[in-house]
């Protein structure tokens, strides 16, 4: 990854997911994308630049930083064993 998107900051007005809610509510077999508002956001700026990558570093890292939040919460609630 290139300096210029390191300076590129994930946008707050995005919802942080509760996972810990949505992993108690969700049947066993339920497939749970907390990311998911993140990855459509991603997809539509694909769409819109003709799937060229490098226009799209914003939403690329807003849906890296999601994840990465999201593992490391999932890696704590399995510490406390509550997961």
């Amino acid at each position: 990854m290139s300096s210029a998107s390191s300076s590129i900051k994930p946008d707050p007005k995005l919802p942080t997911p509760n996972i810990h809610k949505s992993y108690r509510e969700k049947q066993a077999s339920q497939f749970l994308e907390p990311c998911e508002l993140a990855s459509k956001a991603t997809f539509r700026c694909l769409d819109r630049n003709n799937y060229d990558k490098n226009k799209c570093n914003r939403e690329y890292l807003q849906y890296r930083e999601c994840k990465r939040k999201w593992l490391e919460e999932r890696k704590e609630l399995r510490r406390q064993g509550l997961l």
